[in-house]
């Protein structure tokens, strides 16, 4: 399926107009490990042309009747390469972002912090979820910009409920209409365990008053929600929107 869409991702190959050495690929990826898989595939190209032309000049550059050999294709170019385009064209962060923590938070893991009992898992998410209302509600409260009707009735609010997917699978589900998370907050603080954003020059600015007091009220404390996340199961899926 992998190769399938990899394949139908790519739309247009031919020799760039103004360069007849460079190859260029007109690709469309469709999602972030599509794109990933593509760059990785072109680099990996372009790697073996850098070696393969390398070897042609040290190896047999020297040797009458053979250092006339080249390569009729010497580059790989292609939209995806281009930031600009990546911009207009895609719906996805075009980049690898994984789980990390940070180093404080190993001194908590060797002796575990929650044990084995799901019902904590529940409770950050929870105050998670409520962290992120109370920050919507001063925002939306504190705002000197005409408010609309949605800011006037704003209401927190956060649902919990079950899914059952089979006797083998059920999901615990938690939304709420909080302030969301931005792409900085995602890769920085919600995917770096210990990594709390509370503590941050961001989160300062906007939630703590000239005397250093919080204007908010917070819940949460430790920083680690995805990590008490998957004390629920195996598999964590988040979808989420900035207020921004």
């Amino acid at each position: 399926e992998m190769e399938w869409n990899l394949h139908n991702s790519i739309s247009t190959v031919n020799r760039y107009h103004n360069d007849p050495e460079t190859l260029y690929i007109q690709a469309h990826p469709k999602t972030s490990i599509i794109y990933l898989k593509l760059i990785n595939l072109l680099k990996s190209i372009q790697n073996e042309l850098d070696i393969s032309w390398a070897i042609l000049g040290e190896v047999y550059g020297r040797i009458n009747n053979l250092n006339e050999l080249v390569l009729t294709i010497r580059r790989i170019k292609s939209n995806i390469f281009d930031n600009r385009w990546l911009q207009n064209n895609i719906n996805y962060v075009p980049k690898k972002v994984c789980f990390d923590s940070d180093t404080d938070i190993l001194k908590l893991l060797v002796s575990p912090l929650y044990g084995n009992n799901p019902t904590y898992g529940i409770r950050e998410l929870i105050q998670n979820s409520v962290d992120a209302c109370c920050e919507m509600e001063y925002l939306l409260n504190s705002s000197k910009e005409n408010k609309t009707d949605y800011v006037k009735n704003y209401e927190p609010l956060v649902e919990i409920h079950f899914e059952k997917i089979d006797d083998d699978q059920i999901f615990f589900v938690i939304d709420d209409n909080g302030i969301g998370m931005d792409e900085s907050v995602l890769i920085h603080y919600f995917l770096k365990a210990g990594a709390s954003f509370i503590k941050s020059d961001i989160w300062s600015a906007k939630f703590v008053d000239d005397c250093g007091k919080a204007k908010v009220r917070r819940t949460g404390r430790f920083g680690v929600g995805i990590l008490a996340a998957f004390l629920l199961g195996s598999e964590i899926y988040v979808s989420t929107k900035s207020i921004n």
